[in-house]
Parts: C-alpha cells; structure tokens; sequence
C-alpha cells in the first residue's frame, strides 16, 4: 500500500492491483539482532543502525512499530539500506546492529548462524501491522497506466494468480525455482500463506493510511480515500472491496 500512499501524495496516483502474501501466523519480515548484543527492548536499540533492503516502506513500518510499542520513535534508530544478499554480513561484523529481512534471507541467516542470532520482531507478532494483518505485500501500477493499458494490468494479475497455483500445486518445485533466482539453499527456502484469491482489502487500504502518517511515510495532512490505492477489477478472484468469491463465480 505504501507505494499508492507515497505515489499518490507526490502527484502520481498509484494502486495495488492484486495481493502478494501475507503474514497471518508468519513473519513475511523479521528483525533480528545478535544474541551475544543483548538487545531484547526497543530502548536499547536508541542511536543504534538498523539494516534493511529499503530505509522505507514495509521493512521499516515491521521496526518502527515494535519500536513505537516501547515508546522509540522510528526515527530515533538510524536506518540503512543493505543489499539483502548482504544482510546477514552487515550484521555479524558489526556495521549494523539489527536487520530486518525477508523470509527467504532470515530463513537461511537462522539456519546458519543457529542460536547467535535472535528475533526481536516481525510482522506476524500481533499488534505490529493491525487490520493490515491479512495484506503485507502487492503489486502496484500508476494509474495513468492502468487506464491506459488495462489489457497488460489483466495479463500480469493472471500471472500473479497462476504463480499462487503453481507454489500451492508443486511447492517443491516452486522452492527450487527461487533457489536458482535468490541462490539461497532450497532447504532454506520457506512458502508463505497467501491471501484469499490473492484479493486487496478494502480494510487494509483504510488500516494502511493513519498507518503510515504515524511512521512518518506521508503528511497527516494527506487524506486519500481507501478506494482510490487499489483495484481488484482485474482479479476474477474478488469482489471490488476485496471479498473473496472463489473462482467459479462471477463479479456483479
């Protein structure tokens, strides 16, 4: 949703048109420390560098949460973009003191390093990402595009929804194919649950947005409505406020 929000208040309207996974009883991202740092509270992580694949969006709202319930503000920790390959290093040597990572990079951090390294937080822990539990990622487009070329937006939600079937149908055969894209071990490569029908909620989009004023991702002067940051007319999966009817039914 972030991309809609922050496209939207520079003057470039964006909409999420179909769902990524979601972190319903699992960390899509999680942060971790050294066990041997100490670090357990989010005061301790006061003036520290936290690494991420992106210093905005959804690795730092996973942080800046936890930090909020412990009364830190996001912008008191000092956030760094890292290379998610890199991760894992920025951390052991010392350059950052925590990282929030990927399923797929943390999966393997843990199976490597064991017990030296440990989660202080992700997305799955309750209260992190309130109604927006069920919607962590997605796949935007401007929407001059989208009305301009709705034909190829169609063509790349039916991609989308064929992939989802194909890791439901064959997952060992989906672990394989990102081990060769991530080059990460494929015993190290864990699959995610998914949203229904892979259907944008309208009750995320409302979560997203006070949201991210409190992160400081948009001004609170910023007030767009839900509807305007995502579409499911491309999604046969859904109805347009993001109720899943199942494939075999039509939206009215």
């Amino acid at each position: 949703m972030y991309t809609g929000l922050i496209a939207g208040n520079e003057g470039t309207p964006a909409e999420e048109v179909v769902a990524g996974y979601d972190a319903n009883g699992y960390d899509v991202v999680r942060c971790s420390v050294l066990t041997s740092s100490g670090i357990t509270t989010p005061a301790q992580l006061v003036g520290k560098t936290a690494g991420m694949p992106s210093a905005t969006g959804y690795y730092p709202t996973v942080l800046g949460q936890w930090l909020k319930q412990g009364g830190v503000s996001l912008s008191q920790v000092h956030v760094v973009a890292v290379p998610a390959p890199s991760e894992a290093q920025a951390l052991e040597s010392g350059q950052v003191q925590a990282v929030c990572q990927g399923d797929v990079y943390y999966t393997a951090m843990y199976h490597q390093e064991g017990s030296a390294v440990k989660r202080i937080t992700g997305d799955s822990t309750p209260g992190i990402i309130p109604d927006a539990q069920q919607y962590d990622t997605g796949y935007p487009f401007l929407t001059s595009y989208i009305d301009a070329h709705p034909a190829v937006v169609r063509a790349f939600v039916a991609t989308i929804l064929a992939a989802r079937k194909y890791v439901a149908t064959d997952p060992a055969g989906a672990r394989q194919a990102i081990s060769t894209v991530t080059g990460i071990d494929v015993d190290d490569i864990p699959l995610p649950s998914y949203p229904p029908g892979l259907c944008v909620p309208e009750a995320a989009a409302t979560a997203w947005i006070p949201l991210s004023k409190q992160l400081g991702f948009i001004p609170s002067t910023f007030n767009p409505a839900p509807t305007t940051i995502f579409t499911n007319k491309f999604n046969p999966n859904c109805t347009a406020n993001g109720t899943y009817i199942g494939t075999s039914k039509k939206k009215k």
